[in-house]
């Protein structure tokens, strides 16, 4: 997941460049380039930041489902109600599930802190290349180069198996 969402930042910084160096008319506006990259890559990042409100809810879910499959008494008895964080023995059950509890939970915040550090590095990256497009176009009238693909954020580490 991680890579798809570079991959579609990369190609929103391009074509937010692009869009802002030609308007309907074809006709390209320098006094408003620079203002309109603040304003189109905080939305951009502003976008990308919501998109990480449900991720560690997401990954715990679909971790410890995989992971707890596995434990003996797969049942939802075993399981009780194990949930981010909420791994004891009163809570979650059996010791398999317990485990998995524990590292999903690890696995679920790795995902959430790495996906919000990716989201705000929009700006990082899509400032910079936006508005040297604008200031390289209206110095000497070529269009800008492509904007780079920001790095791709780490993978979540996989869950251990009992």
């Amino acid at each position: 997941m991680a890579s798809t969402v570079a991959t579609l930042k990369g190609g929103l910084v391009v074509a937010v460049c692009f869009v802002l160096l030609h308007s309907a008319m074809g006709q390209f506006n320098c006094s408003i380039c620079t203002p309109s990259c603040n304003q189109n890559c905080q939305a951009i990042a502003d976008s990308d930041l919501r998109k990480c409100s449900n991720i560690s809810t997401d990954v715990f879910a679909a971790c410890f489902k995989g992971c707890s499959a596995h434990c003996n008494g797969n049942s939802a008895n075993a399981h009780r109600s194990c949930d981010i964080g909420s791994c004891s023995a009163s809570s979650c059950g059996c010791p398999c599930a317990r485990d998995c509890c524990n590292s999903c939970s690890t696995s679920a915040g790795q995902a959430a802190y790495q996906c919000t550090s990716a989201a705000g590095r929009v700006m990082q990256f899509c400032m910079p290349s936006c508005t040297n497009g604008c200031s390289t176009y209206c110095a000497n009238g070529s269009p800008p180069a492509p904007a780079p693909a920001p790095a791709p954020a780490l993978a979540p580490a996989p869950a251990p198996t009992a």
